[in-house]
């Protein structure tokens, strides 16, 4: 009892010592950037810029890039995304397609063929303007070729963005490949 007493007095004496500390101010004011090299980037522009493509995008790129384009769809009001609590922890998450008005407004090449895959998909395997991630997965895997499709319309779609943005030159792109 006596050990812890004086224990507690310590720690008491300590904290009292901490407050009469001055505070240290920082001298820099810095100012925190997202890692993406541009706001108005798609998923798949920054893709290739933070990795720095010179050739093609990679397939192993093209479902981070889908992911993010489709989150970034959730957040400019096109798609909606509905999770389902299912029996032992499972869960159904539900796409629903919210406005197609704005799928034709979209400024970037890139994002309007992945756009046009996602509404093939609803068409093909959804309904009611919806597709479940299971379903979504389904039809991924069945159709190899309209992924394959995808990536080489994707590949194009991004470097002819990054050339009208005058971020990516072809012709220095050709020099770097011989």
């Amino acid at each position: 009892i006596v050990l812890t007493i004086k224990m507690i007095k310590s720690l008491i004496t300590r904290i009292k010592k901490t407050k009469t500390l001055k505070k240290i101010e920082p001298t820099e004011n810095i100012i925190y950037f997202r890692e993406i090299p541009r706001e108005d980037a798609t998923p798949a522009e920054a893709m290739y810029i933070l990795k720095n493509i010179k050739n093609n995008l990679l397939s192993t790129d093209i479902g981070k890039i889908f992911s993010a384009t489709l989150l970034d769809f959730n957040l400019k009001g096109i798609l909606d995304f509905k999770v389902e609590k299912m029996t032992f922890g499972r869960e159904n998450i539900t796409i629903t397609l919210l406005d197609k008005g704005k799928i034709s407004n979209l400024n970037s090449l890139d994002e309007t063929v992945i756009a046009n895959f996602l509404l093939e998909a609803i068409e093909k395997k959804g309904e009611n303007n919806q597709i479940t991630l299971k379903k979504l997965e389904s039809y991924i895997r069945n159709n190899t070729s309209k992924i394959i499709t995808l990536e080489k319309k994707l590949d194009k779609a991004v470097k002819k963005e990054l050339e009208n943005k005058e971020i990516r030159n072809e012709k220095e792109a050709k020099e770097y490949e011989k």
